[in-house]
């Protein structure tokens, strides 16, 4: 059979090179930039390298050809060292950096940004593949990987955009930095055995990448090996994996739900899905997807750098007394954070710590904290109080910058310095009252704040801040020193579900002058109700009255933790012979009951929320209510038929109680309707005027209605 080849087609291309460097002899120059299909064995060095990339679209300076080859198959092939240079760079900057080919080895940059090459068979002869190898081979969809490679160093693939996927060797040994990453098309990946450590960035902005299973041979993480994968949901850690190196490690993760850790590990563990150390004392990282509300677990002592950061969907976490440290970046960008309670045991908060909580409102920092971290609430954009415990002595660096809504500042006697830019940014300023009669120490970038400021200083001390550097432009302003002066925070966290007044202002936080009496006022929504009310460390829910907290006079900061819950959801289930049944059912469920009649009655008539549903009975007297979103009442009436011999035809009357009022239907103009309490006694007979009669009768009792020769009991 006869393969048909048509005028002006470009046909596939094969060539047996006997000698290395000889390419450009065997391929006319007026054809070079015609083929797009090509197939090389035998020797090839970097002369035919560099021939071979100004066929691909690429020539020695990295410049833009003409060529269109877009298929390479080299798996006969063999790469020797010698020939030219394939590629130089920075000859613009003085001495160049030149590439040339070694035996068996793909060289740095040989197919650096050869963006048209969509298929490349590599050789199978190949034992490493050098850094940049492949990087930005934005046409390339697969790779296989011949089996004799072991290293694969830094960016080998990098920006590989439309690689969906790759057959690493099993004897590989090392990947490099970087290797896969920015390779936005690929969704799956499988490590091999000999593979020890995940270096720098391997996996870093794989945005198909759904899950990831680490395998037992891993041992370390370096950083950032899965930073920006933005489509991760789950990330499977193995028995062996004893380093996870934290900045940024899990930064970007935005829909990751769950870590699991396999048990044989013995450096970390999940619990409900969130990362920690084996030990439980370190909460190592939160993803970012897992729950809009969460309560660190009584065992924690650190919350580890970057432990939270961007978990943009986490709006309230509750920090344990046990917490002693949290460290840099560990809630950074959590920008859905509204109300934040730090604990009177922190001492430490580290750099940029709460950097980019755009929602957050308030802060006390309690007494116990003697270290806080440059820049911890930098770009705090809704940040409007701030209250300083009395263990610190610096202001750091960047600490409040382009906090614009900060009105107002307290400076304990403790601050002894203010770096640089601690305020800066800081446009709404308006005021600042500095307890100490010494002025602190500020920084020459300290004017970067509204110079039109009051300044409120200690009695005697306005000569000390006019001649202080940093303070003397500002509008001094003394004031009495003492506790007239001495505020104390009241901050309040809470999670959804009511409405919170300090004093009778609805607000997260406030300033107390010391020895002023202070009310907290808790306002849960409609079917919701105070689940705990948590001061300062300590469950005081029994001290509240009447939904309200007071304290006669303050000389603490006060820091709430109150916490509401939903009301439970009712079914009463209403029958005259046993009272009334109150069972809590799950809102949203559907019930089913089984109605037995006692001896000498049936069931007359069964209702649901006022609506008789009498109708909707199995033949085994079963009903299933709908979906019950509130709380909700079914009431079943029963008829005697011991004694009713002589109805008559036409007796249909109907007998249920709804929304408080006995209901008679069916009934005929002036028919005698006789009503009797439980003990027999009657208590109201009348004559029908209208076909329906509603009666208004005492709740919570048993009645029998007679009429129309029936005898029906109803409970109320």
């Amino acid at each position: 059979m006869h393969q048909q080849i048509y005028a002006n087609e470009i046909p596939a291309i094969t060539i047996q090179m006997d000698e290395a460097g000889t390419l450009p002899s065997k391929i006319p120059a007026d054809k070079k930039d015609l083929i797009t299909d090509l197939t090389i064995t035998g020797p090839i060095n970097g002369t035919d390298i560099r021939f071979i990339r100004e066929m691909i679209g690429k020539d020695k300076e990295d410049h833009n050809t003409s060529g269109k080859l877009t298929r390479l198959n080299l798996s006969n092939a063999r790469i020797v060292e010698g020939g030219n240079y394939y590629v130089v760079f920075g000859l613009n900057f003085g001495d160049g950096e030149y590439y040339e080919t070694s035996d068996d080895v793909i060289g740095g940059y040989m197919f650096y940004y050869c963006k048209q090459l969509t298929e490349l068979i590599l050789p199978e002869s190949i034992k490493a593949i050098a850094p940049h190898a492949f990087e930005s081979c934005t046409g390339l969809k697969s790779i296989i990987i011949p089996p004799g490679v072991k290293k694969i160093q830094k960016a080998v693939f990098t920006r590989c955009s439309n690689m969906t996927t790759i057959s690493l060797p099993q004897n590989l040994e090392e990947l490099g930095e970087s290797a896969f990453s920015y390779c936005n098309s690929l969704t799956s990946i499988s490590i091999p055995g000999g593979i020890k450590i995940l270096k720098k960035e391997t996996f870093s902005g794989c945005n198909s990448l759904e899950s990831i299973s680490i395998p037992d041979n891993i041992i370390t993480l370096e950083t950032s090996v899965f930073n920006d994968c933005s489509a991760l949901r789950t990330i499977e850690i193995g028995n062996n994996v004893t380093t996870i190196e934290p900045a940024n490690q899990f930064c970007g993760l935005e829909n990751l739900t769950q870590f699991i850790v396999k048990g044989g590990n013995t450096s970390y563990c999940s619990i409900d899905g969130v990362l920690f150390s084996k030990d439980k004392k370190t909460l190592i990282t939160y993803p970012a997807a897992h729950s809009t509300e969460y309560t660190i677990p009584n065992s924690v002592t650190t919350i580890a750098e970057t432990a939270f950061l961007n978990s943009s969907k986490l709006k309230s976490v509750t920090i344990p007394n046990s917490v002693e440290n949290i460290q840099n970046q560990a809630f950074m960008e959590c920008s859905g954070l509204v109300t934040l309670n730090i604990p009177d045991h922190v001492k430490t908060i580290g750099d940029y710590t709460f950097s980019g909580c755009t929602n957050l409102t308030s802060v006390n920092v309690p007494n116990s904290v003697s270290d806080l971290g440059e820049g911890a609430f930098y770009n705090c954009s809704e940040l409007a109080s701030v209250t300083f415990g009395s263990s610190i002595s610096s202001l750091k660096e960047y600490l409040f910058r382009n906090c614009a809504k900060l009105t107002a500042l307290i400076i304990p006697q403790n601050i002894k310095t203010i770096s640089n830019s601690a305020f800066s940014g800081c446009l709404g300023l308006q005021e600042i009252h500095c307890l100490s009669s010494v002025p602190p120490v500020v920084n020459e970038y300290f004017y970067l704040i509204p110079q039109n400021i009051k300044l409120y200083v200690p009695k005697g001390s306005y000569p000390s801040y006019w001649l202080a550097r940093g303070w003397e432009k500002m509008d001094i302003v003394e004031e009495e020193q003492g506790d007239y002066d001495i505020h104390f925070r009241v901050s309040v966290s809470t999670n959804r579900g009511g409405t919170i007044l300090i004093g009778d202002q609805t607000v997260s936080s406030a300033n107390i002058k010391k020895g002023e009496a202070v009310s907290i006022k808790i306002v849960p929504d409609k079917e919701h109700e105070i689940d705990r009310v948590i001061l300062n460390g300590k469950n005081i829910t029994a001290e509240i009255k009447n939904q309200t907290y007071t304290l006669s006079s303050i000389n603490e900061d006060l820091a709430f933790n109150i916490m509401f819950r939903e009301l439970p959801v009712y079914l009463f289930f209403q029958h005259a012979d046993n009272g009334q049944i109150k069972q809590i059912v799950q809102k949203g469920d559907s019930y089913s009951y089984q109605i037995i009649p006692a001896e000498n009655w049936r069931i007359h008539s069964v209702t649901f929320n006022g609506n008789i549903v009498t109708d909707e009975l199995t033949e085994d007297n079963i009903f299933t209510t709908p979906s019950i979103s509130e709380n909700s009442y079914l009431n079943v009436t029963f008829e005697n038929t011991g004694g009713t011999a002589h109805i008559p035809a036409y007796s249909d009357m109907k007998v249920y109680s709804a929304y408080g009022k006995l209901i008679i239907e069916n009934l005929h103009i002036n028919d005698k309707i006789s009503i009797y309490n439980e003990s027999g006694i009657l208590i109201k007979k009348f004559s029908a005027i209208r076909e329906k009669e509603e009666i208004k009768l005492p709740a919570h009792q048993i009645y029998m209605i007679k009429g129309n020769g029936k005898a029906i009991k109803v409970i109320l």
